[in-house]
């Protein structure tokens, strides 16, 4: 693949969108406000992206508007109420006005930028309905994914319109695909309060590295 610097990947070519709408029922409280080294995993995402992205919005549910009251960002609800990730992809891709739809859940805070510049170089060079991410344990983590707008929004609403229990999965059934995998635990999912403790250690020993 051919080099692309950061500063050539921001351009009109790339919306981001961080999901941050989950109901964090396992942690217990919003994750998208849990900290790492002093910043939260909202605005850990929002800084990782921003650099590559003409604009950057965080997609909530209504229900967490005063949890996020606070907060300076680019909000936009669900477009379908209560439909998990495959909403939030939807969401993304109807809000887009960018050929690049970059997704990325709240809850991936070890995600390098570099590993992002990775998805867009695939993204732009391969003529795939998507670019997902492989995780170190081989398994596809969607939400960490840049999606082509115009040929997947059409198949992302027919699916959530027509399937009231549709899936991620059942969607990326639908798309071809070009697979970037990491060989580190930046893909770490924080669900539990086991796997936070996990991602502060990892985020304090990849700073001592460094």
């Amino acid at each position: 693949m051919s080099h692309v610097k950061v500063s050539e990947s921001k351009s009109h070519n790339l919306s981001g969108f961080i999901l941050a709408g989950g109901k964090s029922s396992r942690m217990g409280k919003n994750k998208a406000l849990l900290q790492i080294e002093g910043k939260t995993f909202l605005e850990i995402a929002t800084e990782k992206i921003r650099p590559f992205c003409k604009e950057v919005f965080v997609i909530i549910n209504r229900s967490q508007e005063e949890s996020f009251r606070l907060v300076n960002a680019n909000f936009v609800f669900d477009a379908i109420k209560d439909r998990g990730a495959l909403g939030g992809i939807y969401t993304s891709l109807k809000f887009s006005s960018s050929p690049l739809t970059l997704v990325l859940a709240v809850d991936l805070p070890l995600v390098e930028p570099s590993f992002i510049c990775r998805l867009i170089r695939a993204a732009i060079e391969m003529d795939t309905d998507a670019t997902v991410s492989i995780d170190e344990k081989g398994f596809i983590q969607p939400l960490c994914a840049i999606y082509r707008t115009d040929k997947c929004l059409p198949k992302a609403e027919k699916l959530i319109l027509e399937r009231e229990n549709a899936s991620v999965k059942d969607f990326l059934a639908e798309l071809s695909m070009v697979k970037v995998t990491s060989k580190t635990k930046q893909l770490l999912n924080v669900n539990t309060t086991e796997e936070y403790e996990e991602a502060l250690k990892l985020a304090k020993t990849r700073l001592s590295l460094k």
